[in-house]
């Protein structure tokens, strides 16, 4: 059953737009019927409806037993990052991950990233990590968040299938790739650095 979302909920989706709001609760906005649809269960918080789409939706959508709300169309285009937002959102908890556990499953690679700053590039590193069937990706300091609107729209869905270590320094994971013997280690540069370097 979808009910009127209350204030609290109103105000936490508002301050949800923000990344320092993002980084100090720990929850995000998925945005989109395929990213929603994509989102796993066990990080899932609340749905968020359209008024105008919520009631098509609830006949699409199965919430299960997590809470859902509808909020006012003007309102739904404030807290989407879109132009044209489809009307269905959820409330999620981040994944965090330390850099360990990117190697548990005894990857044959993982993808770093140093400084990816421009979301859609990040969005299709991980994407392609995802498909490729990287054991994970790490990011250095100065990334873009992965939990942002155009990052989770331009990963597709991957962010939720493949583990994002983030906030790494760049001899914290040489450490640790020195110490898992890789035989190779890509490198996928910011814009400002050279292409690709192999070590």
């Amino acid at each position: 059953m979808i009910t009127g979302a209350p204030k609290k909920i109103l105000k936490e989706l508002r301050k949800l737009s923000v990344k320092h709001t993002r980084d100090k609760t720990g929850l995000f906005i998925a945005e989109g019927e395929r990213l929603v649809r994509s989102v796993p269960s066990d990080i899932i918080k609340y749905y968020v409806f359209s008024e105008k789409c919520g009631r098509d939706f609830t006949d699409r959508f199965d919430t299960g037993d997590f809470p859902a709300y509808f909020v006012e169309d003007g309102f739904f285009r404030e807290i989407c990052d879109t132009v044209n937002p489809q009307g269905a959102a959820c409330v999620c908890r981040r994944k965090e991950y330390e850099l360990s556990d990117l190697f548990k499953s005894k990857p044959e690679f993982i993808v770093v990233g140093e400084e990816i700053q421009d979301p859609g590039n990040l969005g299709t590193i991980i994407r392609t990590a995802d498909a490729g069937g990287a054991g994970g990706v790490i990011l250095t300091k100065g990334s873009a968040d992965i939990y942002s609107p155009k990052v989770l729209r331009s990963a597709m869905g991957s962010v939720f299938n493949i583990p994002v270590y983030t906030g790494a320094d760049m001899e914290e994971i040489l450490k640790v790739l020195k110490k898992k013997t890789f035989l190779f280690w890509l490198h996928i540069l910011g814009e400002k650095q050279p292409p690709i370097k192999w070590i």
